[in-house]
């Protein structure tokens, strides 16, 4: 039936749309951290980057034990 048809590809491209808006909001928000991460670095030095670093990369490797683990 064509008005089923266009039903599901009215209902459908409005899916598409909000996925990318969706999208667009969450690389915003990323982006935003990453300006505020980087203001942050600036004011700190060598040794508390070296340390910050090496706690993100424990904090991500913990997560990625747990993503495995919950699989």
């Amino acid at each position: 039936d064509l008005c089923f048809i266009f039903t599901f590809l009215v209902i459908f491209t409005m899916h598409l749309l909000k996925a990318e808006i969706d999208i667009k909001k969450s690389q915003e928000e990323f982006d935003q951290q990453v300006e505020i991460t980087k203001l942050l670095l600036e004011g700190i030095s060598s040794s508390q980057v070296s340390l910050f670093c090496a706690w993100m990369e424990n904090i991500y490797k913990c997560i990625y034990k747990l993503n495995i683990i919950c699989r």
